[in-house]
């Protein structure tokens, strides 16, 4: 099957990921698969870096005469790779490629894996029920948020969840020597949170939830990973000392490769109070069966079941976070039980290699319908 990617993301984020991701999966299954990206954008880049052949395409352009010689350039591509079914990632992308499916009679899948809502307008109505074939969405939150903007909006659509790639993630067993490489405590119970270092990431409720898991647990250490965005890891140290978290809490930059850090952790916390359509972190504590701690904002319900594999806990709320970071510090067998159901899941549901089969099924079924 010949199948075209597009994406059109500014930076390496989980919609850029699952794009990719799925792509290189395609890839692996013995499908013929194409990425069209922008130039020099993160998903382009991570694509010709994985060995996917792409075609660069200036998807976010504001200049009309740009936009219309490169979408010449693209229907030129898909006519000569005899491309089958166009799956696009954004809405940068989805419309410019409507106009080529529509003129090649090929289908055309819309994966919604963003958190912004669809704009209510004419051509945005058209684009969904009338230009795309199929909606692939990465939650039922995120559904549920395109047809809280339309209600009449009933579309042939799967949810299905992003991936990853288990054999990049599973962990290294020698705990022991990666605190000592990464300067940590040996010998330490480690709660840690791995993402940017973003307001929306939350990481004050963490601090302010790691003061209060102090109070009944004195030997653990927390443990934040991120590159600084629209804070500064200055800013979170001033925090920590002003709770008093001075010699129990580490700062890493963003590390690769990211088993390492997740080796080490006894329980992952995502305190996110926005963003995770997808979250890959949250696949990836799974995949390595780390007890997980999270907040109830869009996917992360869907993938940690309270109480079943972790917990979920209320956003922005530090009391109910550190309780279940306590509760699953002080039972071993609670403990276990999270981390074995968290294996399961992700062998049964998020291996990207699965997620990549389920879509194929997809792919097939309306290349069939296409061709009568």
């Amino acid at each position: 099957m010949n199948i075209l990617i597009t994406v059109s993301v500014r930076w390496w984020n989980a919609n850029a990921y699952y794009a990719i991701s799925l792509a290189e999966a395609l890839s692996k299954l013995g499908h013929k698969v194409y990425v069209a990206g922008d130039p020099d954008y993160p998903p382009t880049v991570h694509a010709k870096t994985a060995g996917l052949e792409t075609i660069e395409i200036r998807f976010a352009s504001f200049n009309p005469l740009v936009l219309l010689k490169d979408w010449y350039k693209l229907y030129k591509f898909v006519k000569e790779k005899n491309i089958e079914i166009i799956n696009a990632h954004r809405s940068e992308d989805h419309l410019f490629t409507a106009f080529i499916a529509k003129r090649l009679n090929i289908p055309l899948i819309r994966s919604l894996g963003d958190v912004r809502s669809p704009k209510d307008n004419f051509i945005n109505r058209w684009l969904h029920f009338k230009a795309t074939d199929y909606h692939i969405s990465s939650s039922e939150s995120n559904l549920t948020r395109y047809i809280s903007t339309w209600p009449d909006f009933k579309p042939n659509s799967s949810i299905i969840p992003g991936g990853v790639n288990g054999e990049e993630v599973y962990r290294i067993e020698e705990k022991s020597n990666l605190l000592q490489k990464l300067k940590l405590p040996v010998n330490s119970t480690i709660v840690g949170i791995i993402a940017r270092l973003s307001p929306v990431k939350d990481h004050e409720t963490f601090i302010m939830s790691a003061s209060l898991v102090l109070e009944n647990v004195s030997d653990v250490v927390f443990l934040i990973s991120g590159i600084d965005v629209e804070i500064t890891k200055d800013d979170l140290k001033t925090l920590s000392e002003s709770v008093n978290l001075n010699s129990n809490i580490y700062f890493l930059d963003r590390h690769e490769p990211v088993n390492e850090l997740l080796s080490v952790l006894d329980v992952g916390v995502i305190a996110s109070k926005g963003s995770e359509v997808i979250s890959r972190i949250a696949i990836e504590y799974l995949a390595t069966g780390i007890p997980v701690v999270a907040t109830d904002v869009n996917v992360l319900p869907e993938i940690i079941k309270n109480e079943r594999n972790g917990y979920i806990v209320q956003a922005e709320n530090p009391f109910d976070m550190s309780k279940a970071i306590t509760k699953i510090l002080q039972n071993n067998t609670l403990k276990e039980k999270f981390s074995r159901q968290n294996l399961a899941d992700f062998k049964n549901k998020y291996n990207i290699k699965h997620v990549a089969e389920s879509i194929v099924e997809i792919y097939k079924n309306l290349i069939r319908v296409k061709n009568g």
